[in-house]
């Protein structure tokens, strides 16, 4: 009628492991200096966004502005962590 039922002992000792638990893996962000941390892309190219309006008034000059700026951020924020993640 099926398996027999594992007795008390055996059950205490099914869920023990004699490794540590894993390590959970550093972020990217760790290795990375000041001027590259997710902070410091994000209020850079904001800057830059806000920048081209403020001083020159032309919404293609800051789409043009925008656009390179915004991928970039896209890649360096997005992108390129969960890459390295695996």
């Amino acid at each position: 009628r099926g398996d027999p039922k594992p007795s008390e002992p055996e059950l205490m000792f099914t869920h023990v492991t004699l490794l540590p638990p894993p390590m959970p893996s550093p972020s990217i962000w760790t290795y990375k200096p000041w001027w590259c941390q997710p902070w410091s892309i994000l209020l850079t190219g904001l800057g830059l966004i806000a920048g081209s309006w403020l001083l020159f008034h032309l919404w293609w000059l800051t789409l043009l502005v925008g656009l390179p700026v915004t991928a970039w951020m896209v890649y360096f924020l997005v992108i390129y962590p969960r890459v390295s993640d695996g």
